[in-house]
């Protein structure tokens, strides 16, 4: 399976936890999965979890109300340069934090 991009959820999303289940029922939780998150919107007890149990790393970007960090950070995704397998610059990512 190919890794899973989750935008959109939250914490208390109904949906999320079967969907998760899903995911990680079809890879056998090889944690290659992420999910965005606004900063400060989701417990860093629940991150853990995701990750242990689901595979999913979160990540967490700063919130404006436009949330204008989550369309730099998908648009630098969507550039050649992120699916080609060259080493990302480094400062790009500065404004986002992985939850471990």
């Amino acid at each position: 399976m190919s890794s899973v991009l989750f935008v959109g959820f939250g914490g208390t999303d109904p949906d999320l936890d079967g969907l998760l289940s899903k995911v990680a029922a079809f890879d056998g939780r090889r944690r290659r999965h992420w999910m965005v998150v606004p900063e400060g919107k989701f417990p860093s007890l629940k991150a853990k979890r995701l990750l242990h149990d689901k595979g999913v790393r979160v990540i967490e970007y700063p919130v404006d109300s436009r949330h204008s960090r989550l369309t730099e950070f998908l648009g630098i995704l969507a550039t050649p340069q992120a699916g080609s397998g060259h080493k990302m610059k480094s400062r790009r990512y500065t404004r986002f934090r992985v939850r471990l």
